[in-house]
């Protein structure tokens, strides 16, 4: 039986047993005090041999982020990497590419669909970011717009 688990499980580093996942997942993590590096070692350490990792995640395009976004309220509390300083973090801790994308323009027509419609209901995001959730994510659009950040999609395999 295959043995996926997502980013939550492993934010504490004894929620996961080493080696037993074929596969984890990490969708934006919001918690930039953990280090790429620090982050990209517990999953490691939680996947099996040949085990996959996909992660979709915001990095750096410029020092000029439009702030709040959804993981900061401003620059002293903004973690992100580069592309290239992501790529090399994660084949520093032991991780093969198998698929490295740039989806910053799926990311800008997304934003640019959704805030077209109605605001979001029910549970979501909007309701972990409170009262500021237009401003920061509308800034996220922004700044993806303005290309000062970007998104990357990537699959990463555990040697």
């Amino acid at each position: 039986m295959t043995s996926i688990a997502t980013v939550r499980e492993y934010y504490n580093p004894t929620g996961l047993t080493d080696r037993i996942r074929d596969a984890l997942s990490a969708i934006a993590p919001e918690d930039r005090t953990l280090t790429v590096a620090r982050l990209a070692a517990e999953i490691r350490r939680a996947l099996k041999s040949g085990g996959r990792f996909a992660t979709y995640d915001v990095v750096s395009r410029d020092d000029e982020v439009v702030y709040p976004v959804p993981w900061a309220r401003d620059a002293s509390t903004s973690f992100l990497l580069t592309e290239d300083a992501t790529r090399s973090v994660l084949e520093r801790t032991g991780f093969t590419i198998a698929d490295w994308r740039d989806d910053t323009q799926a990311a800008i027509d997304w934003f640019a669909a959704t805030m077209s419609g109605p605001a979001p209901s029910g549970p979501g995001l909007s309701v972990v970011i409170g009262p500021e959730y237009a401003v920061r994510v509308g800034n996220l659009a922004r700044n993806l717009r303005e290309d000062r950040v970007g998104v990357l999609s990537a699959v990463l395999t555990r040697d």
